[in-house]
């Protein structure tokens, strides 16, 4: 465990000073897109409006008590990756910590392995970010403790990871994050700025011993990459920092045009190739990009964006080629390419008994079931019954209301354009041995509602 350090007197820049730091921190939360409104300081709501990110580091430990220091309600989030032998240690010294300035605690455990493939940093961040979210109330803000080295760190991962314009903007300050936001208001601070602010005020805090070990990028460029850029240019990570904000804001004009784009060529997972060839190659690759980012799904690699762009819209017209990377794939069929997380397989042989009155979770699928009012669909009576639901397994028939004729459902899905690999996807309504409904697109005519009353649409979302 460290405590205070021997530095010599540096100046403490703004947002250090603790009347500045809340100015600043107000000025984050306000020009977040959608306002979260500030604590009245003086009058502090009884549920916490901010969860500090708490490592016991010496990063996290000044944000904390700085916020203690405005008298800004808050409660401290300890994550327990299980890395470390000493993390119990350091989530009791967190938890003394807070105790003694009256802070709120919670310690919470993940699974930090990383999974084949993976880096042990990506898997540590993405479970820690995941728990956060997970803990997270609506309008709730989110604090971490980067600061300019940490940013200038990031930009130099990202750029050994040829990344673009966004990848290179590294961390904003501001970002929707779960269900309120994400800041992190110190990221304009120097590591000897909070150093001092320590040693000020006689902090304590835990050393992670895994910081200084170099088989880790980030500690390899913390620990001899700049410290030697450093030498020969002093400023070298406030440098880094103005290229990062210059990125960002090259990112934001390319998510304008990008936008522009998507407005003639994107209807939701899905992207028109006649709209997109229209576009030249870069902004091509600048749609597939924030299609992508819309959709909420990940990023791709250079090598799997030239695969969509190149093979995937070359290949045969009866061919429906599929590109994947991480959880994530892209998707042909007749003149769309689809965008959705990465289809798992799913056991479809069995049905499944529903008691309709309570939606229904489909394991494998992430979608529910259930049964809502509307104008037209199923009658009363029937949905009273017991029902059960399947899954396509050939040779289904039914005549939907409005048709003649009794028709092969794989038919009806060939017309409708439903792509191939939905059709085994889709919930199908049963009453005892007969197809009744499929979910979202069809009702069985000899079971559709007759009365005046509104009768029941079986849909799954």
């Amino acid at each position: 465990m460290s405590s205070t350090p021997s530095v010599n007197a540096v100046d403490i820049k703004i947002m250090l000073d603790t009347q500045r730091f809340k100015t600043h921190l107000t000025g984050l939360v306000e020009q977040s897109t959608n306002p979260v409104s500030f604590p009245v300081y003086d009058n502090q709501p009884a549920s916490p409006r901010f969860i500090v990110a708490y490592s016991g580091g010496l990063d996290s430990h000044v944000l904390l008590h700085l916020l203690h220091a405005c008298k800004i309600s808050c409660r401290a989030v300890y994550i327990e990756h299980g890395l470390q032998a000493a993390s119990k240690t350091w989530s009791e010294h967190c938890a003394a910590t807070c105790q003694q300035l009256a802070i709120e605690f919670v310690s919470i455990s993940v699974n930090a392995q990383a999974a084949s493939g993976e880096s042990p940093e990506a898997s540590a961040r993405t479970a820690r970010y995941q728990a956060l979210a997970d803990l997270m109330a609506p309008g709730e803000i989110l604090l971490t403790a980067q600061h300019l080295q940490d940013q200038a760190e990031t930009l130099l991962l990202q750029m050994l990871r040829t990344a673009g314009p966004a990848g290179l903007a590294a961390m904003p300050e501001a970002k929707p994050f779960a269900c309120g936001w994400h800041l992190r208001p110190l990221l304009g601070v120097k590591r000897t700025e909070l150093e001092a602010y320590a040693h000020k005020h006689q902090l304590q805090w835990v050393e992670d011993p895994s910081n200084k070990d170099q088989r880790y990028d980030r500690n390899f460029f913390r620990q001899s990459i700049l410290p030697l850029l450093t030498q020969r240019w002093p400023s070298i990570n406030q440098t880094l920092s103005n290229v990062s904000a210059l990125q960002s804001e090259a990112a934001e004009l390319m998510n304008d045009l990008a936008a522009i784009d998507a407005a003639t060529s994107v209807d939701g997972d899905r992207l028109s190739i006649n709209q997109l060839i229209k576009l030249s190659k870069s902004r091509q690759r600048n749609l597939i990009r924030y299609w992508l980012q819309q959709c909420g799904l990940d990023a791709p690699t250079a090598k799997r964006l030239k695969e969509i762009l190149g093979s995937m819209l070359t290949a045969a017209a009866d061919k429906m080629p599929v590109v994947e990377w991480g959880d994530t794939e892209v998707r042909r069929f007749q003149g769309q390419l689809y965008a959705m997380k990465r289809l798992q397989s799913v056991a479809t042989e069995q049905p499944i008994a529903w008691h309709q009155k309570q939606p229904l979770r489909l394991p494998g699928l992430n979608a529910n079931v259930m049964l809502e009012a509307a104008d037209s669909g199923l009658s009363a009576d029937v949905i009273a019954q017991p029902l059960m639901i399947r899954f396509r397994q050939g040779g289904e028939r039914i005549r939907p209301v409005g048709r003649a004729h009794t028709m092969e459902l794989k038919k009806l899905m060939q017309q409708a354009s439903i792509p191939p690999w939905q059709r085994d996807r889709i919930p199908l309504l049963y009453l005892d041995h007969q197809l009744i409904a499929v979910a979202d697109y069809w009702v069985a005519d000899a079971f559709k509602n007759t009365q005046n009353q509104p009768g029941w649409r079986f849909i799954s979302r």
